[in-house]
C-alpha cells in the first residue's frame, strides 16, 4: 500500500512547496515557485506528485495598521490561494488554511527555521506547516522534549 501525500503551501510572490508523506512526515520533495508560473506548476503537480489528499496553505489576512499606506500594493498571496482554491475544487483535493501563527510551535516540532534571506526559505515554512497538521491529526510524532509549551 503506498503512502498518502500532503503538500504545504506558503503562499507568496515566491511560493514554498513542501511534498510530504501522510503518516510519518518524511519530505518527498520540495522548493519554490514563482508567482507567474504557479498556474502551470499546479496543473502538473498531480503527474509529478502523485495522488495529494490534503493541501495545507498558510492563511492571508491583511490588516488595516499593517496594510501599506501607498496607492498600489502586490498582493500575491491571496492570489496563489484563489489560484489552490480551484485547483484544489478541480482535483478534488481537501485544503487547510492555518494560520502564520502556527510557525514558532512548528519550528520546535521540526528543528527547521529559515536562515538568511526569507524570500529563499519559503519551503521551509510550507514543510512547517504541513507537519504541524500532520501532528494535530496524530500522525506525526514530536519528540516530547521538542513538544514542551506547545
Amino acid at each position: 500500500m503506498s503512502r498518502l501525500q500532503i503538500l504545504g503551501i506558503d503562499p507568496g510572490d515566491m511560493t514554498g512547496w513542501s511534498l510530504v508523506e501522510d503518516p510519518g512526515g518524511h519530505e518527498i520533495a520540495h522548493g519554490m515557485e514563482h508567482y507567474n508560473a504557479m498556474p502551470v506548476w499546479l496543473e502538473q503537480c498531480i503527474a509529478w506528485c502523485g495522488p495529494i489528499h490534503t493541501v495545507i496553505v498558510e492563511d492571508f489576512a491583511l490588516f488595516k495598521n499593517k496594510a501599506p499606506r501607498t496607492s498600489r500594493i502586490e498582493l500575491y498571496a491571496p492570489r496563489v490561494i484563489g489560484m489552490l482554491e480551484y485547483w484544489a475544487h478541480l482535483n478534488q483535493v481537501g485544503l487547510v488554511f492555518q494560520p502564520p501563527s502556527i510557525k514558532p510551535i512548528a519550528q520546535k516540532f521540526t528543528q527547521r527555521k529559515p536562515t538568511g534571506a526569507h524570500s529563499k526559505s519559503h519551503d521551509i515554512d510550507a514543510y512547517n506547516h504541513a507537519i504541524y497538521w500532520l501532528t494535530k491529526q496524530g500522525r506525526y510524532e514530536v519528540d516530547a522534549r521538542l513538544s514542551e509549551g506547545s
